[in-house]
């Protein structure tokens, strides 16, 4: 807000020397920029409905509205899944929203499902898209015991034939890496499965493309050991490293697990000093320390 109590919305651009711009903001609930350029997304209440969100999507540099979307239901989540895309999830539904042309409506990907479904104890943590656009994962934690025990979902569908898997996990992503040899590069999905009542879990590497001829389709997976001192530890992110064929997994209690993805050799467990609370897991106890 601004000296007189109003809306505003404050861009910081860290290309440019950290420079701010302030504009005039009075309904916005939330924004998010985009991965590489001055384009903003605005999600404001739907007063027209009396529900839901209006998006609006803002390229800064040419002073342009680019997309308007008025949607019933609430965006719970949202995330650039790449330089044309912005995933948006609502209380029932996962949309894709193009911002290279300007005249596509939102596309309805996927219904939630499973243990995705909407409730007062789950929450939606994370959504990726795989590089070719055939596959997507949505992600999601929920308790049955107030914050005590926190169980993962994944929704893994395929978009090209509307086929979906459901995994016990907590966090997943897609990538790609040269795993057979310095020439072909594969496609991958790792997630890390916890299943409910279970004590261990376990990274997982599928790869979903094609293999070199007479090759074995890769698949590696592997227990994750995560700190005896935060037993209620789980992932929240997973990102791979293309260049260098590695798995970074960062936990609710701020360590990053580094995997090596050929053989999924465990590399490293460091602390990066950040926890990272989902607001179901605030509930449950944390350590000292």
């Amino acid at each position: 807000m601004d000296s007189n109590g109003a809306g505003q919305l404050t861009i910081v651009d860290v290309q440019k020397g950290f420079s701010v711009s302030r504009k005039p903001s009075n309904k916005a609930e939330g924004l998010i920029m985009h991965l590489t350029q001055n384009i903003v997304a605005l999600k404001a209440p739907n007063e027209a409905l009396g529900r839901g969100h209006i998006l609006q999507i803002y390229n800064m540099d040419q002073k342009k509205k680019l997309k308007h979307v008025e949607l019933s239901e609430n965006i719970v989540y949202w995330k650039w899944v790449n330089t044309s895309k912005l995933a948006i999830v609502t209380n029932s539904s996962v949309y894709h929203v193009n911002i290279d042309d300007e005249s596509s409506k939102e596309v309805k990907i996927l219904d939630r499902a499973g243990g995705l479904v909407e409730s007062p104890t789950t929450q939606i943590i994370g959504y990726c898209l795989e590089p070719a656009e055939k596959w997507s994962a949505l992600f999601a934690i929920s308790t049955p015991d107030q914050g005590k025990t926190i169980n993962g979902h994944i929704q893994l569908y395929l978009i090209e034939g509307g086929r979906q898997q459901f995994l016990e996990g907590h966090a997943c992503t897609f990538g790609k890496a040269y795993i057979h040899n310095e020439t072909f590069q594969s496609t991958l999905f790792c997630f890390v499965e916890k299943k409910a009542g279970e004590a261990t879990a376990k990274v997982h590497i599928n790869e979903i493309s094609a293999a070199p001829e007479g090759i074995t389709k890769h698949k590696k997976n592997t227990e994750i050991a995560y700190d005896p001192s935060f037993p209620s530890d789980f992932p929240i992110s997973l990102v791979v490293a293309e260049k260098y064929g590695l798995l970074y997994i960062i936990t609710k209690y701020g360590f990053l697990f580094v995997y090596e993805m050929i053989r999924l050799g465990f590399f490293e467990k460091l602390v990066v000093g950040v926890r990272a609370t989902p607001r179901l897991a605030r509930t449950a106890s944390a350590p000292s320390g």
